[in-house]
């Protein structure tokens, strides 16, 4: 399947060849490493580093360390994702394409390349680790109480 290039829609049937696509995805994981906070050895890809939290916190393949981002980044990270989400949503029923919501996926990768080199990772131990795990499932716990009488009251 060829994928419609989103910049292209003027011109209708314009699409950029999978070898284009191929050479993107060569770049994305090619990036360069990041640090370990613990042994400043170079074992963090940009989509590791992305991806880690405080509850599921990234782990040097050399060291063992573990390490995350700041809640910023994943805060800020919520905000562009969800506008992101709407706005190929808004394009694609504007311009009566559905191939527009490739937006989405392509604002999920530069995103992921902007936190991760924007935001630095942070060491945290195996016990920071646990007890922001314990957090989490008691916010869910809560939330899960809160709606369950919502429900029940309406």
């Amino acid at each position: 399947m060829w994928f419609t290039n989103a910049a292209l829609f003027a011109r209708p049937g314009a699409c950029i060849s999978p070898f284009e696509v191929i050479e993107a995805t060569h770049a994305v994981v090619n990036a360069p490493m990041h640090a370990c906070p613990h042994c400043s050895e170079p074992s963090f890809s940009p989509l590791r580093k992305f991806r880690s939290s405080g509850t599921f916190p990234g782990r040097c393949p050399a060291c063992g360390g573990l390490a995350f981002v700041s809640g910023w980044g994943h805060a800020l990270s919520s905000v562009v994702l969800e506008t992101s989400f709407w706005g190929a949503l808004f394009v694609a029923l504007l311009f009566r394409r559905w191939v527009a919501l490739a937006l989405f996926p392509l604002a999920l990768l530069v995103w992921s390349l902007v936190v991760s080199s924007t935001f630095p990772l942070r060491p945290i131990e195996r016990e920071a680790v646990s007890a922001a795990r314990f957090s989490a499932v008691g916010h869910v716990f809560i939330a899960a109480v809160v709606l369950a009488a919502v429900l029940l009251l309406v």
